[in-house]
């Protein structure tokens, strides 16, 4: 049985210090088919280090 792809999409708006518990978060999940999306409206900002 194919499972559906499930999109996660976070925006991180000025939120870099929550960034790698939100990603740490994602990948503990036990469903296989996931994709995460990370959308950062300021192309400056830290968590473009990610």
């Amino acid at each position: 049985m194919i499972l559906p792809r499930i999109f996660i999409i976070t925006p991180s708006f000025n939120q870099a210090e929550f960034l790698e518990e939100c990603i740490d978060s994602i990948l503990s999940q036990n469903y296989p088919n996931l994709e995460f999306v990370n959308k950062d409206g300021i192309l400056n900002y830290p968590s473009r280090a990610f």
